[in-house]
């Protein structure tokens, strides 16, 4: 599990392959702190360490993997963000974030503003229901809050100057592709509504009927 507060941004050295695929990418700041075997979050999506040496390290990114994140995209020189999971310990500073990306999405638009920028993005419409204003999303890895939904599909973040300068949203522009990974509370709240069951000790106990009164009865 992770916080999606990011912790170094490495450079990709090599990629390797053509189905599946060896990243090899350096980290000065995190070269101490990784092992081999261990996971870490490559733009939000969660691989594991396969080999190390100094500020080098390797991950095998499978064809499912490429299919559904920017990593197929990385090229030499290219930056990513990345960060370690977190122990029992950690101070959960950002929000649940898995490493487990969505989809992909396109950046709209981006205006910059002394340092900080005003981020929107184009969600397809399958991530429609995971979105609300307010809430929590994860952005190639970071942890954002959404300012504003428009027309259902693009989603606007403020990005504040600390978070802009320390990830790769400094070197993003409008088209880039980007990981997303929406919220993990909303999905199983989504899911439980969506079957209509109410269940008590793993036990069914009736089917859910939305209705007005039902959600004034259980608090909205």
């Amino acid at each position: 599990m992770f916080t999606g507060l990011i912790q170094d941004i490495g450079e990709v050295i090599d990629n390797i392959g053509t189905r599946d695929v060896i990243l090899i990418i350096r980290s000065k700041k995190l070269k101490n702190k990784i092992q081999s075997g261990g996971s870490i979050a490559i733009n939000g999506a969660c691989q594991t360490i396969t080999e190390i040496s100094d500020e080098l390290f390797k991950v095998f990114t499978t064809r499912e993997t490429l299919s559904i994140t920017n990593l197929s995209k990385l090229k030499k020189g290219d930056r990513v963000n990345l960060e370690l999971p977190c122990t029992p310990n950690t101070f959960l500073d950002g929000h649940i974030v898995q490493g487990h990306i969505d989809d992909i999405a396109k950046i709209h638009s981006i205006e910059n503003r002394s340092g900080s920028c005003l981020l929107e993005i184009m969600i397809n419409d399958a991530l429609a229901d995971f979105i609300v204003e307010k809430g929590s999303i994860a952005i190639d890895g970071i942890s954002l809050t959404i300012n504003k939904i428009i027309d259902n599909n693009i989603v606007r973040i403020s990005i504040i100057p600390t978070t802009f300068k320390e990830t790769t949203l400094s070197l993003k522009k409008v088209g880039d592709i980007v990981n997303i990974e929406t919220d993990i509370l909303g999905k199983y709240i989504l899911k439980r509504i969506s079957s209509g069951i109410i269940t008590k000790n793993g036990i069914i106990q009736e089917k859910l009927k939305l209705t007005k009164e039902y959600l004034i009865d259980n608090g909205y």
